[in-house]
């Protein structure tokens, strides 16, 4: 990224000519697996999405054929509570989730064929980590989103609460610190992706504000790029992610911002967007 303040030109995601949306081409029920979490892609053309069941605090994950956004797979119900972010190791292929709330220690892999949990991983902090302080270590909470980098051979992690980065190894080890600058406090902070020598890291809009903006960090944390989502009727992002060298965006719709629950029959929707200048 070469602008410090970008306003994204978006494509909306479409399938046979009408807007693409998950829940119900994934054949789910309103109020039960309708919201959208996490989502990535793989090296080869699939899309991977968690479904989110307020309900049971547990996740569905759907496979899709990117190229017609054809469902391929919807998995079982998996205990990986929220799905908050999710990634997809190219050199080991697998599915890495962070769970999120209620499980903000908790990593699960997940084999992309046929969407079942390999295992569940714990991520610990160590006395000692470059660059973090005390301070921190004492009241390290875990990992709200997380994103593979292929180029490094590394997972980049964000931390609950003070929302600053970790470096992972391959085997989940916290490796190093540092510290994510441009904050925006005020607003909720979501998923995370990672190409190249960047982070790109999601914050949703929350209270009045009714934009979202994708952070774009370097290696050491410092602002690259600011983009801004422009205002589309209350879409709150949840996850960039990169197909090859392309960027998408997946949001959540309620028609009830304020009371988004079933007994205001709320409507629930998941809609997907290419970012065209990123």
């Amino acid at each position: 990224p070469a602008k410090k303040k970008i306003t994204a030109k978006m494509i909306r995601v479409s399938r046979n000519g009408k807007r693409f949306e998950l829940r119900k081409a994934a054949g789910e029920t309103l109020y039960k697996y309708d919201t959208v979490q996490g989502m990535c892609a793989d090296d080869e053309g699939h899309g991977f999405y968690t479904l989110f069941n307020r309900k049971t605090d547990k996740c569905k994950l759907v496979k899709v054929r990117l190229k017609d956004m054809k469902v391929l797979k919807v998995s079982k119900a998996l205990k990986v509570h929220h799905g908050n972010s999710l990634t997809f190791d190219t050199r080991r292929h697998r599915l890495v989730v962070a769970n999120g709330d209620n499980g903000t220690w908790k990593i699960t892999l997940v084999n992309p064929k046929n969407l079942k949990v390999i295992k569940n991983k714990k991520v610990k902090c160590p006395k000692k980590v470059k660059g973090m302080p005390k301070k921190v270590r004492r009241r390290f909470n875990g990992i709200t989103a997380i994103a593979y980098n292929a180029k490094r051979d590394v997972y980049v992690a964000r931390l609950k609460d003070e929302h600053n980065m970790v470096i992972l190894t391959p085997k989940f080890k916290v490796k190093r610190y540092f510290k994510a600058q441009g904050k925006n406090e005020k607003m909720l902070f979501q998923g995370l992706d990672s190409y190249g020598d960047y982070t790109l890291d999601c914050e949703s809009f929350t209270g009045k504000a009714r934009y979202n903006v994708i952070v774009i960090r370097n290696w050491k944390g410092k602002v690259v790029s600011k983009v801004k989502i422009p205002p589309k009727g209350g879409l709150e992002l949840e996850e960039v992610y990169h197909v090859g060298s392309r960027f998408y965006v997946g949001f959540y719709f309620t028609t009830n911002q304020k009371h988004d629950e079933k007994k205001y029959r709320v409507k629930r929707y998941n809609y997907f967007y290419r970012i065209r200048n990123l």
